[in-house]
């Protein structure tokens, strides 16, 4: 006979799953915030760069 201590039942829910579509969320959130930081950061650049160059006259 089992006594109720060593009774384990592994298929319960532990509302978890919640909780790993929340951090999917925030991480691609995050991820796409940064790419489009980087993608205005370049472009500011090169417009900065080509500002700076010097201009030959033919």
């Amino acid at each position: 006979m089992e006594s109720p201590k060593m009774k384990h039942d592994h298929n319960q829910a532990r509302g978890t799953e919640d909780e790993h579509d929340g951090i999917l969320f925030w991480a691609v959130t995050v991820n796409l915030g940064l790419s489009v930081f980087n993608f205005i950061a370049e472009m500011v650049s090169d417009c900065i760069d080509i500002f700076n160059t010097p201009q030959t006259r033919s």
